[in-house]
């Protein structure tokens, strides 16, 4: 329990109750975690906001320079809309999908600890690229997931 802010975390006994996420929805949530973590650590942010737009840099240009694909608006809203379920984010879908506004609320850091940064860089290098080849690609698990379309 945390009666600062309210929360309460309960954690499962059985494996079978976790969260199991594709590829490309952990890399999108570790994003997450790394802006909400930059954002409260270094700039002392009490909200932590960020668009659609910005979060595809951040994976691009930052977390994950040898990304060779971005996912598509709507697997990239899936994923958002799964974070939004399980009370991770807060977005609403605006148009054009890039200028969705994303807050990141405290209960994501609470799913995903990392005591560190180095501890989250040695995870997010456990993503091994599909097939053996150098470089990240962030692909739909299944091929029902491929393209669906924007609100």
């Amino acid at each position: 329990m945390e009666h600062e802010s309210r929360l309460i975390q309960a954690l499962p006994e059985r494996a079978s109750l976790t969260l199991e996420l594709g590829q490309d929805a952990t890399l999108v949530l570790l994003a997450l975690w790394h802006e909400y973590d930059t954002q409260v650590r270094d700039q002392g942010a009490a909200q932590v906001m960020l668009t659609v737009e910005q979060l595809n840099q951040l994976l691009k240009e930052k977390l994950l320079p040898g990304l060779k694909s971005q996912p598509s608006a709507g697997r990239m809203l899936k994923i958002l809309r799964q974070a939004q379920r399980f009370n991770l984010i807060r977005f609403e879908a605006a148009s054009p999908f890039e200028q969705t506004r994303i807050e990141v609320l405290k209960t994501l850091p609470r799913v995903i600890q990392f005591n560190e940064l180095a501890e989250w860089t040695r995870t997010a290098e456990l993503s091994p690229a599909p097939g053996g080849e150098p470089g990240v690609s962030i692909e739909p698990e299944s091929e029902g997931e491929t393209e669906e379309s924007q609100p």
